[in-house]
C-alpha cells in the first residue's frame, strides 16, 4: 500500500486510551490526507476499549482507506472485540467510494 506511513507510538503514545485520541487521529489524517494512510503500531504497547471502539467506528466511515501494520497480538485482539461488539454492522454501507470524493471548498 503506497501512502503515507503514521507511526502511531509517536503521534499518540505507547497506550491508547481516550476515544477523543481516536477521534483526534482520525480527524488529522481525514484534514490532510487523501487516498490511502498506513498507521505503524510499532511500539504500541496497549489499547482500551474505548480507544478500540472508537477507532473502528472511525475507521468504517472514514474517507480514507487505512490499513495497520506491525499490529501487536493484544491490540489486534482488543480491536477485533471491538468490531465485534458493533451492532448491526450488515447495515453499514460500504463507503469504499467515498476516498474518491474530493471534498468541495465552500465560500462563507
Amino acid at each position: 500500500m503506497k501512502g503515507k506511513i503514521i507511526n502511531i507510538k509517536r503521534k499518540i503514545n505507547v497506550n491508547l486510551a481516550f476515544r477523543q485520541e481516536a477521534n483526534d487521529l482520525f480527524n488529522y489524517i481525514e484534514n490532510k490526507f487523501r487516498g490511502k494512510v498506513t498507521l505503524d503500531f510499532n511500539g504500541v504497547e496497549s489499547v482500551s476499549n474505548a480507544f478500540a471502539k472508537q477507532y473502528v467506528l472511525r475507521k468504517l466511515f472514514s474517507i480514507v482507506e487505512i490499513k495497520e501494520i506491525n499490529m501487536p497480538k493484544n491490540v489486534e485482539a482488543m480491536f477485533s472485540i471491538a468490531y465485534e461488539r458493533i451492532p448491526n454492522k450488515k447495515s453499514i454501507p460500504s463507503l469504499t467510494w467515498l476516498s474518491k470524493v474530493k471534498p468541495k471548498k465552500y465560500k462563507l
